[in-house]
């Protein structure tokens, strides 16, 4: 609350999670992480080289929202995804949200490049589209 008395939302608060439950659906978001990879271009190891830079901020916001996708995903359709790509994609995400250390970069590009495409792929088909 503000001095006023007000509510005003601060980017460190989250909308209440109706708001953010009903303001994007499945597609929408798989969506979204697609447009996020395709912002980052060509990516290559040497542009994750340098990890204090802005790119690999940007890879690992990307890994995190897909596997927040995943997680959120209802049971039936996320049992219909390559076992092999969920798993990876949450070690992968653990390792970013946890510290339990620094990305390789050759791993990271094949995740971005191949693995997420195959992730969001499987969402689209399972739900329908694709």
């Amino acid at each position: 609350m503000t001095d006023d008395g007000s509510s005003e939302a601060t980017p460190f608060r989250a909308a209440p999670r109706s708001d953010r439950a009903a303001s994007a659906t499945h597609h929408e978001r798989v969506d979204e992480v697609r447009a996020a990879i395709v912002r980052l271009g060509d990516l290559t190891v040497s542009d994750l080289d340098d990890r204090s830079g802005d790119t690999m901020l940007r890879v690992e916001a990307i890994i995190i929202r897909a596997a927040a996708l995943v997680e959120r995903l209802p049971g039936e359709v996320r049992d219909k995804l390559a076992v092999d790509d969920v798993r990876g994609l949450t070690g992968i995400r653990n390792v970013v949200a946890h510290g339990y250390g620094q990305l390789d970069p050759e791993i990271t590009v094949r995740v971005i490049h191949a693995s997420l495409p195959r992730v969001l792929d499987g969402i689209d088909a399972a739900l329908g589209e694709g």
